[in-house]
């Protein structure tokens, strides 16, 4: 699937000259562990991440807090790998 590239006429940015497609092949891993990350390269080749909602390596973290005195947490997670789809 390939984002149509068609922004409106009235954006208040310059249009990407270097970025023209997001394009979605369809392959993606399934961790289902966790839903919230947000990753970041380290200097050592790895990715580093926080979590949270899920259960990784035995580590819960979460978010919904609905009921009184709760907490929210967060897990942090090292991912590495050669392979986006087997990490």
């Amino acid at each position: 699937f390939i984002w149509k590239n068609d922004p409106p006429g009235d954006i208040p940015f310059k249009r990407s000259k270097t970025f023209t497609k997001v394009e979605f092949s369809g392959n993606f891993a399934q961790y289902g562990a966790a839903d919230t990350w947000y990753p970041t390269w380290g200097s050592d080749g790895r990715l580093y991440s926080p979590f949270t909602d899920g259960t990784v390596e035995g580590v819960f973290s979460g978010s919904g807090c609905f009921k009184q005195n709760c907490s929210s947490t967060t897990g942090f997670a090292t991912i590495s790998g050669d392979h986006p789809l087997n990490l």
